[in-house]
């Protein structure tokens, strides 16, 4: 479907952002699992009326669904 298209699409952006944090201390495969989680929860709690884009929305998601 379209959230799994969305997903696929920016699974790129996560792995940059989970790359950020890799060496402090975390498994880089525990970074990227956090930043591909937090993908999935923007892509389903993104709503577009809210005048925002996509990656705006999602880019802090990303950064804080984990404790790095």
């Amino acid at each position: 479907g379209i959230e799994e298209e969305i997903v696929r699409l920016n699974m790129g952006v996560a792995g940059e952002i989970a790359r950020r944090y890799h060496g402090r201390g975390i498994a880089g495969d525990d970074l990227d699992q956090v930043a591909y989680l937090g993908l999935v929860k923007a892509v389903r709690g993104f709503d577009p009326s809210h005048g925002s884009d996509f990656l705006s929305f999602a880019v802090p998601t990303m950064r804080g669904c984990g404790r790095w």
